[in-house]
């Protein structure tokens, strides 16, 4: 008997450290890395600074590294069907890392999007979930996306679309900004003559800004890594520019 409760103990002791050991890790940023070199060569500093004002929001930044495969609704309106794939082939465009397919056939999908007709859901939400085993970093698995569309414009369930899809793809809202981003909700243009100027809402694309740090986050070349913090980030980049001087 004596024996058996030290085995427990050893094998309860060896769970407990594996435990730890694992979170200690997962709180640390060894195995998460950039391209830092081909990042400041291939993008501008106003578009490195959007990146991270919305890539790491979260502190740490996630990203899928599998393809998304989006299960459409069985019933869709055509025109929201064909704005949505508008959508998907601007991203898929951006993005060379991952592909966002749809595929009616398909047995293994991995995100819903649904088209809700109620007053419930105010605008749009999306849910992700990790793959929280994977070492050394979670990276999302699955998402599901909900777009409202009782009484809203054409506009404005676009302008949600995309803004949910920028969530799903890892990027968080930052609202004190001062330009306009579809990364945060309520595509918003300027109108009027000063001082009576007024926002309204408005829906075009992503901008610029937002086109650069998709492709910045999926960027083959780039390579950055699911894992990476914004203090790393800018250590890299700090080492890759003195690098350059030398």
């Amino acid at each position: 008997m004596k024996r058996f409760i030290n085995i427990f103990t050893l094998f309860a002791l060896f769970i407990f450290l594996s435990i730890t050991l694992f979170a200690y890790i997962r709180n640390q940023s060894w195995f998460s890395n950039i391209n830092a070199d081909i990042l400041i060569n291939k993008y501008t500093s106003e578009e490195i600074e959007h990146f991270s004002t919305f890539a790491f929001h979260d502190y740490r930044l996630i990203k899928w590294q599998t393809d998304i495969i989006l299960e459409l609704p069985s019933s869709i309106n055509s025109s929201i069907k064909d704005d949505l794939i508008l959508c998907i082939n601007s991203l898929n465009y951006l993005m060379d890392e991952i592909k966002i397919k749809v595929d009616d056939d398909s047995d293994e999908f991995n995100c819903k999007i649904l088209f809700v007709d109620t007053l419930y859901l105010k605008s749009g939400t999306t849910i992700i979930g990790k793959n929280k085993l994977l070492l050394p970093y979670p990276t999302i698995s699955i998402g599901k996306i909900e777009v409202a569309t009782q009484i809203k414009t054409r506009d404005e369930i676009n302008s949600t679309m995309y803004h949910e899809f920028t969530h799903l793809i890892g990027f968080h809202h930052y609202q004190p900004i001062a330009y306009q981003s579809l990364f945060n909700p309520g595509q918003r243009k300027l109108v009027g003559i000063p001082p009576n100027e007024t926002w309204v809402p408005s829906f075009t694309d992503f901008s610029s800004l937002d086109k650069a740090a998709i492709r910045i986050m999926y960027d083959a070349d780039v390579a950055i890594d699911p894992g990476m913090t914004k203090k790393k980030f800018y250590r890299k980049i700090e080492e890759a520019r003195k690098n350059m001087v030398k």
